[in-house]
């Protein structure tokens, strides 16, 4: 399983980067939406205009009541399908940013839409957003589907973590302690369970892993190559 945990490892915090950018901030600022409403509605606009507990599901590490109060602030000012769309291209756009020197953007696309394609598990989050349509620019589209796959790792270890019957609170306390008070979290962070967590990984790997499986070895050593230029150039 070490090629589904080695792109994990870049695409997951990828996610992130992007997401917390100042940038994505600031697209959403220019839509009239803060900055968590844009993150909220943009991420979660393509479970549509849903009740709250739909979404709180989907965002199964945050504290509930955060992400309440968030989402029906934010579809207020904007229809989620709105949002998302906006989300979609601000994903495009910092990708377009950062990408454009990177080669065989065109090639990965290609490979991770299969990827994508073959997916066994099809969490929410996921299944929206691999509906998504794609740029047709290969920096932005390889973005918008790096997004993807870091949606599809997600869900398949929300999955993982219920069926082991781990608490959410002690596997975000384990693997992004220091995410724990961003999430809405605001009692004392549970004791960590590395033990557990880790077989959710493992759990995780396996669930993932028949969509890697429609990867040859020279596949998924372009993926790879690809993936590791995008960290090199995103993390600069």
């Amino acid at each position: 399983m070490a090629f589904e945990r080695d792109i994990a490892g870049t695409v997951g915090p990828l996610g992130g980067t992007w997401m917390m950018h100042g940038e994505t901030g600031e697209y959403g600022a220019g839509v009239g939406l803060g900055f968590f409403e844009f993150y909220a509605l943009g991420r979660g606009g393509v479970l549509g205009n849903v009740e709250p507990d739909v979404v709180v599901d989907a965002f199964y590490f945050f504290e509930p009541n955060l992400v309440t109060n968030t989402w029906n602030a934010a579809r207020a000012k904007m229809d989620p399908s709105e949002a998302s769309k906006h989300y979609s291209d601000a994903c495009a756009q910092w990708g377009r940013k950062r990408l454009s020197d990177i080669a065989g953007l065109d090639n990965f696309a290609k490979l991770a839409e299969r990827v994508v394609q073959a997916a066994e598990t099809r969490g929410a989050l996921f299944e929206g957003w691999s509906k998504m349509p794609l740029p047709d620019d290969a920096p932005g589209r390889a973005m918008l589907l790096l997004n993807v796959l870091r949606e599809m790792r997600g869900g398949a270890h929300i999955e993982a973590v219920k069926q082991l019957g781990i608490d959410r609170q002690v596997a975000l306390a384990t693997n992004a302690p220091h995410m724990y008070q961003l999430f809405g979290w605001t009692d004392t962070p549970p004791e960590q369970d590395v033990a557990a967590c880790e077989r959710a990984e493992v759990l995780t790997d396996d669930l993932v892993a028949p969509a890697c499986a429609v990867l040859g070895d020279d596949e998924r050593e372009l993926f790879a190559r690809v993936v590791a230029d995008v960290n090199t150039a995103t993390s600069s």
